[in-house]
């Protein structure tokens, strides 16, 4: 609770006799849901540990054989019900003490498998083998080929790591954020952003919270100001006014003109010299430093910009003046700015590059000091006395000490009597001071003392005798701490080192919580996970990023951005090896996943007479499909690191994907980048030939102007989430285990980009697709045809409203005029569904009463959905409706081209 109060935190046993999970898996039990840590959780686990082996077995049972892909499973569902990927880094403390616990192939794969999914979702699984006496535990059996596990001396590692757990959550964790983001001025026509890093704050108790008595809901505090004479309430702006009293008069001054006089310029950093490094003296530093980090986001490519500049100041060995305005009413101040290199150590960054920024006096605060001597006191001390005085100091000194290792007392007090009084403890737990001198070390010392107290008492005057006993040195107490050097090196490195600054019998204590500034590792810019073989591997790149941007190409003003796994040798477009007689006739299909394009797809290849081939892009001799995620501009690594979803525009090539799509239309080839589903990877580009029809389907065909141009025929499926619902828990349900409540998350999660970048989308289409519930409610249908007047989409009516009976519930077709954002539309609706008994004749009698739909024979509707009658959809309107537009798509490739299809 104090360590992280907002992490989640979850226990999860397997192998027991019961089943509790949401997965409903026999022999798994979710002990605590994964939720925030509280008072009554911890005291649950506190009564947990306290429970023999024996009284475990008999309350849970044990040894009970569960697939460990089951146990797998069942986390990514907890993971998914309970924390939001992109607000929390995942992990699995794995705890086990059964070094095999499959031993079939197909366990294995299966358990390699869930373990892969979790990893995907870039959960880190932390595994600890536990060892009984006299029992050996291989890693080789098993985990070995499931988990990344070092195989070399693994159950010392894990002994190491299991105490530094232990250790570390009883540690405070202070969340490292941007104190400001502000310019860069480095010289007159060059500009870069940076933040700017708070590296250590004083840590202090918090503040209190004021409650009401009667419920202890938090009171918020408001300050009025109110006039002496009325008593009423004073308006800070109007009723109060500020002046300044010169030569007996007042001179009011608004708050406008005082804000105005505060003003010195907007924030910025502005570099004006630089000066060797040793310039810059102890006495200068004031203030603790900050640290200065470029922000990519803010402008591009300040990141190499401050790189380039870090690498030449550290190669002459200067540092950087500049005058910093913290924020608008700040006054400017002069900093000094120390390069500092970036260190990576096992792809992971030890050391950020940046600046060190100090905060340099003015001259008025540099003061002369003189300590006036005691009469009889020589004006020059003798050297013996000066050596005796180095060798105190000297022995007093800790070369290891970092800020941040020295418990404060009073903090720790603070949270022992937190933890007794939430937990309902009798004594608070004990804390040890270890401000406290160590006496034990200083009594190793003593002669030192002596010997510089006798140098004193040498060069000092002479005085009255003192009483006997009065040239002892008194020791304090022992605290029971340790100074010697293999005391300090385990307290260092756990780090709980103790400060000692004893000086002249002056304690000097500073109690300090470490902010040292990282920027992300190399592991966490990417987002790295374990992914499938082949020739799928992750680019380990995100943009934007510094090390992206490196890697940035630009070919014929078209920018190549490295996530795309670009060949060095691959243009975007290139001359293509098919020459077709007519102009590709381009059809965009907008919808969200799970919305039934695949069926739709293949009504299309129907009326067009033609297949393709299974391929990442489904290309036949006449049509080409191409799935619009491939220009998604990260992998699914990446877009944990940026934290956006798939449906956000930023996470989108655009500007790649238009000009790909007319260089297709006018008879050019492209490298067309590839998202690889299975893997969440980025793989190599492919060739992609102009065919006669070019169908574009994703999330975003419509949304960028350029792409949308070059469509001859926009089509968008809109779902109402009622529906959207339905159809995702019949899929996922059975397909990825999950439950509706995950389902309803996902869709949640995912509505406000859809709203914002995919819905919109439909206000642009030719023809919309409606799904919507029956007006007899779900699990039926009403689906409508909406199609917009004078548009590319050739007009579908009815002659009449038809209403068709047989089996429940039904169906009913009608036609009507509307307006569909702002522009004058015709809808064709079905509602219901029709008899499937009598299913022939009864789509006989509607293609009959159908006009404008340009089959090629009487009966080409009912032959279409007769032979798909197997697939979702063909009872309804879905079916239906989607195989008029593949006729009208053939209708309209006909017409532009010239040709018969």
């Amino acid at each position: 609770v104090i360590s992280s109060p907002d992490d989640k935190v979850g226990v999860l046993l397997y192998g027991v006799r019961d089943k509790q999970n949401p997965n409903n898996f026999d022999g798994i039990r979710l002990l605590l849901d994964l939720d925030r840590p509280s008072a009554q959780r911890i005291k649950q686990l506190q009564q947990e540990s306290s429970r023999s082996p024996a009284q475990l077995a008999e309350r849970y049972g044990v040894g009970r054989a569960v697939p460990v892909s089951d146990v797998f499973w069942t986390s990514t569902t907890i993971f998914n019900l309970g924390a939001n990927q992109a607000q929390f880094d995942s992990r699995i403390f794995l705890f086990t003490c059964n070094d095999a616990p499959a031993a079939q192939p197909e366990e294995i794969a299966a358990a390699r498998t869930r373990v892969q999914d979790l990893m995907d979702m870039g959960v880190v699984v932390e595994f600890f083998p536990l060892q009984f006496p006299e029992q050996d535990f291989s890693i080789e059996r098993f985990w070995g080929g499931l988990l990344p596990v070092d195989p070399t001396d693994y159950l010392k590692r894990a002994a190491v790591r299991l105490e530094d757990v232990e250790r570390v959550v009883r540690m405070r964790a202070h969340r490292k954020r941007t104190l400001q983001r502000l310019a860069f001025h480095l010289c007159p026509g060059v500009e870069a952003s940076v933040s700017v890093f708070v590296t250590m704050l004083e840590a202090k108790v918090p503040a209190p919270v004021y409650l009401l008595n009667e419920n202890n809901k938090p009171l918020k505090a408001e300050s009025k100001q109110i006039c002496e004479q009325t008593g009423a309430l004073l308006h800070p702006v109007d009723d109060i006014a500020t002046f300044v009293e010169v030569a007996g008069n007042r001179i009011f001054v608004t708050r406008a003109e005082t804000q105005d006089a505060k003003h010195f310029g907007d924030p910025s950093l502005r570099v004006l010299g630089f000066k060797p490094l040793n310039s810059l003296q102890d006495h200068h530093r004031m203030f603790h430093a900050y640290f200065v980090y470029p922000n990519e986001r803010g402008f591009t490519g300040s990141a190499a910009l401050l790189s380039s500049l870090v690498g030449v100041m550290l190669e002459r060995k200067v540092l950087a003046v500049a005058s910093y305005v913290a924020r608008r009413n700040s006054e400017p101040v002069l900093v000094a700015l120390l390069p500092q290199a970036e260190v990576e150590e096992d792809g992971d960054q030890r050391q950020p590059p940046g600046f060190h920024m100090v905060r340099l006096p003015w001259a008025e605060e540099i003061r002369q000091l003189s300590f006036p001597l005691a009469d009889g006191f020589p004006a020059e001390m003798p050297s013996d006395l000066k050596d005796k005085a180095r060798d105190v100091v000297r022995c007093l000194q800790l070369p290891d000490f970092t800020p941040g290792c020295a418990e404060n007392p009073v903090l720790q007090k603070h949270y022992a009597a937190v933890q007794a009084l939430a937990l309902s403890e009798e004594q608070p737990e004990e804390t040890v001071d270890v401000l406290q001198p160590d006496a034990a070390h200083l009594e190793t010392k003593k002669p030192l003392f002596v010997a510089w107290k006798e140098a004193v008492d040498a060069a000092a005057p002479q005085r009255a005798k003192r009483a006997a006993g009065d040239g002892e040195v008194k020791i304090p107490t022992d605290p029971n701490i340790s100074l010697c050097s293999l005391a300090m090196s385990r307290r260092s490195n756990s780090g709980a080192l103790p400060l000692v600054a004893v000086l002249f019998g002056l304690y000097a204590l500073s109690f300090s919580c470490s902010r040292t500034f990282v920027g992300p590792s190399a592991d966490r810019r990417r987002g790295t996970a374990l992914r499938a073989g082949g020739e799928s591997v992750p680019t380990g790149l995100v943009w934007p990023s510094p090390e992206a941007e490196e890697k940035l190409r630009e070919v014929d003003g078209i920018k190549l951005f490295p996530t795309h796994a670009w060949k060095d040798d691959m243009n975007p477009i290139v001359d293509s090896s098919v020459k077709l007689e007519d102009t590709p006739v381009i059809v965009g299909v907008a919808a969200d996943s799970g919305c039934g394009k695949s069926t739709f797809l293949r009504r299309i290849l129907g009326a067009l007479g033609t297949e393709v081939k299974p391929g990442h892009t489904a290309i036949g001799d006449m049509m080409t499909v191409i799935c619009l995620d491939d220009y998604h501009t990260n992998d699914r690594a990446g877009r944990k690191a940026t934290g956006l979803t798939a449906l956000d525009a930023r996470e989108n090539d655009f500007d790649l994907m238009g000009v790909q799509i007319e260089a297709l239309k006018t008879g050019k080839a492209v490298y067309k980048p590839i998202y690889n589903h299975d893997t969440g990877n980025k793989d190599p580009p492919e060739l992609i030939e102009p065919n006669k029809v070019m169908v574009f389907e994703g999330l975003h065909p419509i949304y960028d102007e350029k792409a949308r141009s070059q469509l001859d025929l926009a089509i968008y499926i809109d779902i109402v989430n009622d529906v959207k619902f339905a159809w995702k828990v019949q899929r996922d349900v059975a397909e990825r285990g999950w439950t509706e409540e995950q389902v309803k998350e996902d869709i949640e999660k995912r509505l406000p980009d859809f709203s914002k970048y995919v819905d919109p989308q439909k206000a642009n289409a030719d023809v919309v697709l409606r799904y919507e519930p029956s007006d007899k409610g779900l699990p039926f249908l009403k689906v409508k045809l909406i199609q917009k007047k004078g548009g590319k989409f050739p007009m579908v009516t009815l002659k009449k409203d038809l209403s068709l009976s047989g089996s429940e519930p039904g169906a009913t077709l009608k036609m009507y005029d509307d307006d569909w954002f702002g522009n004058d539309v015709t809808v064709v609706e079905m509602d219901g569904e029709i008899d499937m008994d009598n299913m022939e004749d009864q789509l006989k009698e509607i293609e009959e009463n159908l006009e404008g739909l340009g089959a090629k024979s009487a009966q080409e509707l009912t032959e279409a959905m007769v032979s798909l009658k197997s697939s979702p959809g063909s009872q309804n309107g879905t079916g239906l409706l989607q195989t008029v537009i593949a006729m009208k798509v053939r209708e309209i490739y006909e017409k532009l081209t010239g040709k018969e299809a």
